[in-house]
């Protein structure tokens, strides 16, 4: 007493003053929050005694009872919600179990998209872009460009792309023919000297370059076997061919280049090979078959290829620094491939929920009877929102999904729409191109009865095409070859070749001859003046028209890629599965019935144990009251014992007197 006493805190100097208003509510605060804490530790200890009750239930029946709980009447599990406690989830939870299960029924899945503008729900996305998306008329499909195969895309991301010694490699090629070698010839026997870039000058190792490697030719297998190319240490086309092999990725990543936009980058490549002396050695050797073409351009060509590929990417709206598209859309918040959601099953008749046990099993137990304890009541007992809260959520993702799907198929109707004006733009091009190709045929056939022809038998090219504008009027057809030759002329008149300037510069001329002899080509031009600015124009014209189609080819191949985006974009967005809140209503109502079962069961074994302990004592007192009726007092027995001494003793006494 005395410890506890000194242990005690100090008191009150103020006696038996009571205690201040402050130190009352302080007191009285402390008071409930030690309410309130034991009301919690109260709650979290019924909790856990609750699953420990669970848990022991579920451990002890047997197979056949745990597989017939996994399987929930659908008829009980609306009763169960039509009758709970929240009247927001009695009036919402039935009609989400009705309409779940009238869809699984008709259509035998649980997944479905949302399409805002039916406001209906489909078991498969194809509805939205098949009824709302306009689809593109043949003509206009007619129009799309052809990709790149996977072999020309592995190339153009991969390899090696460093410049190639040209005149080391024509060295090369011009030594073969002049030892006569045969095209099947080893290329192991060749001089290492003719395919290193090595200085001559310094043998030692050391003084090696780092650009003394071979080129592969990008992996492509010519006839005398993977030819080797010896590689150039020029700098500057070194970053020009990592520039052009950059784009060429971001072209190939976002699917924004055609056959067409490659094979005018090789034919450009190979005609400039042409061009150099004993360029046509290159020729045979294929490399035309892969962008290796590419590596054998001197820097002005490169800086050629870079422009045409930059423009490229500006007409699709890309840049070197365009590595990802904006995100359309949220996450999914209810993942497809959930092993939970794919265990729940709807049975033949649509009266029952299954579980299926395998979910719960482990994976080393395959059988349904294996339904792991601790797993199953796990997932049962998870932390989870209140099945009002849920269903709320449930509505806000349905409003969520539509909203993105209509937001999804807007933006592809819009893209739809971009790509059929291109398409239209690309068609007006073509007919563009086919006028200007019928006016460089006509000059290309003239030019050929000139070299076949005699002394002035030929027309001037402008004469040529008036006649022809002439024909085609009589036509009463305004034809795109019409079109063409108008706008030739329409040059020639205004170009500084023209009339005007041709007639001065013969006078010069004239002045110049001073009566000598006049050769065909000086009568040529005195007769024709024009005819020196009509090919020109035709080319510059081809090749004015040939980039037009190039840019709308890549805006062509940039619009299908991005609905090609949209469209990947579109499943995930408006997917709904049934099963997200099918499940937790299903969890819901299995704890209740469980909890049910076990507080039951445990009911049941406390009467059963209680009245086997009342039946135990009962037979107790009943064998206690019988043994009680046939015994006497202990002190009666003694006196019935004297008794009896007494009688014998007397008895002795009178013997012993008659005697």
């Amino acid at each position: 007493a005395a410890a506890a006493l000194n242990s005690s805190p100090p008191q009150s100097q103020q006696g038996d003053e009571p205690p201040s208003s402050s130190s009352q509510s302080t007191a009285a605060g402390h008071r409930a929050d030690r309410r309130k804490g034991g009301s919690k530790k109260a709650a979290a200890s019924s909790a856990s005694d609750q699953r420990n009750q669970v848990c022991a239930f579920w451990a002890a029946l047997p197979v056949d009872r745990r597989l017939a709980l996994l399987k929930t009447s659908i008829s009980e599990l609306k009763e169960y919600y039509k009758t709970h406690k929240d009247k927001d989830v009695a009036a919402a939870a039935p009609a989400v179990l009705d309409e779940v299960v009238d869809f699984a029924t008709e259509h035998g899945c649980w997944e479905f998209w949302l399409c805002g503008i039916c406001e209906e729900r489909y078991p498969d996305v194809a509805h939205s872009l098949r009824e709302h998306v306009s689809a593109l008329p043949r003509q206009v499909q007619a129009m799309l460009p052809q990709e790149i195969d996977a072999d020309w895309a592995a190339m153009l991301i991969g390899s090696s792309w460093r410049p190639v010694d040209v005149a080391a490699a024509l060295k090369a090629l011009e030594d073969e023919q002049v030892d006569n070698i045969g095209q099947d010839r080893d290329k192991d026997s060749m001089s290492s000297d003719n395919w290193s870039i090595k200085d001559k000058s310094d043998t030692s190792e050391s003084s090696a370059s780092p650009h003394n490697e071979e080129c592969d030719g990008f992996g492509v297998v010519m006839r005398e076997g993977a030819r080797k190319w010896p590689l150039s240490d020029d700098d500057e086309r070194a970053k020009i061919l990592e520039r052009i092999h950059s784009l060429f990725q971001i072209l190939v990543k976002h699917k924004n280049i055609s056959m067409n936009h490659l094979s005018r980058v090789i034919h450009f490549a190979m005609d400039e090979l042409r061009g150099i002396p004993s360029g046509s050695l290159l020729l045979n050797h294929s490399i035309d078959e892969s962008p290796l073409c590419i590596c054998f351009l001197d820097a002005s060509s490169l800086k050629k290829v870079l422009k045409f590929l930059q423009d490229l990417m500006q007409s699709c709206g890309l840049s070197r620094s365009s590595e990802k598209d904006g995100e359309l859309g949220d996450g999914d918040c209810f993942p497809k491939n959930n092993t939970i959601l794919e265990g729940v099953t709807l049975d033949s008749v649509s009266s029952s929920l299954i579980l299926d046990g395998r979910v719960f099993g482990g994976k080393s137990k395959s059988g349904p009877e294996n339904v792991d304890t601790d797993e199953f009541l796990s997932w049962l007992y998870a932390g989870s929102p209140p099945v009002g809260e849920q269903l709320s959520e449930w509505n806000c993702m349905l409003v969520d999904r539509t909203s993105q799907g209509m937001q999804i198929l807007d933006m592809i109707d819009k893209e739809a729409s971009s790509l059929k004006n291109f398409c239209e733009m690309k068609h007006e091009q073509l007919n563009i191109e086919e006028g200007v190709l019928a006016v460089n045929n006509i000059i290309q056939e003239e030019q050929r009865l000139r070299d076949r022809g005699g002394r002035y038998s030929y027309q001037g090219y402008e004469e040529l095409l008036r006649n022809r504008q002439e024909e085609l009027l009589e036509t009463r057809f305004r034809s795109s070859e019409y079109d063409a030759i108008s706008n030739v002329l329409k040059e020639v008149r205004t170009s500084h070749f023209g009339y005007d300037e041709g007639f001065s510069g013969m006078t010069s001329r004239q002045c110049d001859f001073d009566g000598a002899a006049i050769d065909d080509w000086r009568l040529h031009d005195f007769m024709h003046p024009s005819d020196s600015v009509v090919p020109t124009i035709v080319l510059r014209m081809k090749e004015h028209v040939t980039t037009e189609l190039g840019k709308i080819d890549a805006r062509i191949m940039r619009s299908v890629a991005l609905m090609q985006q949209l469209d990947l974009k579109l499943e995930p967005a408006a997917f709904v599965d049934y099963r997200s809140i099918l499940l937790p209503l299903l969890k819901s109502f299995l704890r209740n019935h469980l909890e049910e079962l076990a507080d039951k069961d445990a009911r049941e074994r406390s009467d059963a144990a209680r009245d086997a302990f009342l039946a135990e004592l009962a037979l107790d007192a009943e064998k206690n009251a019988n043994k009680g009726g046939d015994k006497k007092p202990s002190h009666e027995k003694s006196k019935d014992k004297k008794r009896m001494k007494d009688s014998r003793r007397s008895k002795d006494l009178k013997g012993f007197e008659l005697e």
